[in-house]
């Protein structure tokens, strides 16, 4: 048993998993909003606040699940760790399709354009 350790460090990962959701969620803004034509930017840059409301839902339908398919012991004995035990599921997948998506245009012209820049000064 972890004792008083245990609360503390589920407070410090829930706060690492925070701060990592806000920053994935203002990079899919500016990579999705960059990549778009004027004409569907708004459109595109609303599908993110879409995605951030659907994965409270999933969160919102995985724990109705726990609850109502275990009982109130059960849950406070190891079925609470079933959520997070899923999201572990989510993982691998979450990471690839990060791992697979290009910089957006701007960035990799802004990238070489940098480059090139240091090239000159040398």
């Amino acid at each position: 048993t972890w004792g008083w350790t245990s609360p503390i460090l589920m407070v410090l990962l829930r706060m690492m998993q925070g701060l990592s959701v806000g920053g994935q969620l203002a990079g899919s803004y500016v990579l999705s909003i960059e990549q778009s034509s004027a004409k569907n930017r708004g459109f595109r840059g609303s599908i993110c606040d879409a995605s951030s409301v659907g994965g409270f839902l999933l969160a919102s339908l995985v724990t109705t699940f726990v609850r109502f398919t275990f009982t109130e012991d059960q849950i406070v004995r190891w079925a609470w760790r079933l959520p997070f035990l899923f999201s572990l599921l989510l993982a691998p997948l979450l990471y690839h399709v990060v791992n697979q998506t290009e910089e957006s245009k701007l960035w990799a012209e802004r990238s070489e354009q940098k480059e090139t820049q240091e090239e000159i000064r040398e």
